[in-house]
């Protein structure tokens, strides 16, 4: 895939058609070499972004959809505490949550009258 001048388009190998099978020597191979050839959508100013045709418009939409899903994820300070809260809520079970709870204790009545007729 090509643009009017003449110059490969950055997700032309994505576009072309089916991506090469990795369990095979081949397509493994293929995958090896190029996994990491991947460019970054360019950052346009909405000036520049105007400037082309609807059509690249579009293209360029996707390539920076492309480049953020493929960003990987942050390891921030607050990340990692959080997923340390979820993986302790989640994936820890507490025993007072297996436990059973007594709201009331059986009180034995002794004396009385009985039941009234």
């Amino acid at each position: 895939m090509s643009d009017s001048t003449g110059q490969a388009h950055p997700l032309g190998a994505i576009l072309a058609g089916k991506p090469p099978r990795r369990d095979t020597f081949a397509g493994w191979q293929h995958y090896r070499a190029n996994r990491r050839a991947f460019v970054p959508a360019p950052v346009l100013t909405l000036e520049q972004w105007q400037a082309l045709s609807p059509r690249r418009q579009v293209l360029h939409d996707l390539h920076r959809t492309a480049t953020h899903v493929n960003l990987p994820l942050q390891e921030t300070p607050m990340a990692l505490k959080i997923s340390r809260l979820l993986s302790r809520r989640i994936l820890v079970p507490h025993q007072a949550t297996f436990a059973p709870v007594v709201t009331c204790r059986p009180i034995a009545v002794l004396g009385g009258t009985g039941p009234s007729e």
